[in-house]
């Protein structure tokens, strides 16, 4: 049976874009645990007569061995494609960042700067035009958008959102496509 579960995944997993792990359950119990918090897909191959895993996780999911090769290639093929569907983040009106089905609040006066950000995700945005959507009315102390920029980012991380610092020309974010908080 191993062999069979080999030859099904293993054209899938080794030249796909997003790999997935084959860990089995319970003997693999540590692994699949570190492959949670390394955010990795992963496929639990369920011994017989085993209770599945009773905790959800969107990056994972379980077949029942002995299974056909087909419903394994079919299981880890739908694990893919529901990562691939996340959708982008947003800004709505009433200043919450959604995205899937997670929903995060960036502070008091903090979606300006965000809203600029999320314009075009990977895109280098200068200081200046961070502290002119900030804080249009006024001059800003060199290090506000510093501190600003700080606390944006504690509050965005559970999103799969990260704010990256360019040196000397401004601020990027970058978007986690496979985080599990936003299934």
């Amino acid at each position: 049976m191993q062999t069979a579960i080999a030859t099904a995944s293993d054209a899938l997993v080794s030249t796909s874009p997003v790999p997935v792990e084959l860990v089995h359950w319970p003997e693999e119990l540590a692994r699949n645990d570190a492959l949670a918090r390394a955010r990795q897909l992963r496929l639990l191959l369920v011994a017989p007569l085993t209770a599945p895993p009773t905790e959800w996780d969107p990056l994972m999911d379980w077949i029942r061995l002995p299974a056909d090769d087909i419903d394994i290639w079919r299981r880890l093929v739908g694990l893919q494609h529901r990562v691939r569907q996340l959708p982008p983040p947003t800004l709505d009106e009433f200043g919450l960042l959604r995205r899937g089905r997670c929903v995060g609040e960036p502070g008091p006066d903090r979606g300006a700067d965000l809203a600029v950000l999320l314009e075009k995700p990977d895109c280098v945005f200068s200081r200046e035009r961070l502290e002119r959507s900030a804080w249009p009315d006024r001059l800003t102390h060199t290090h506000a958008l510093t501190a600003y920029i700080k606390r944006l980012r504690r509050r965005i991380e559970p999103l799969g959102l990260a704010i990256r610092t360019v040196r000397q020309r401004g601020y990027f974010v970058e978007i986690d496509p496979y985080d599990p908080m936003t299934q």
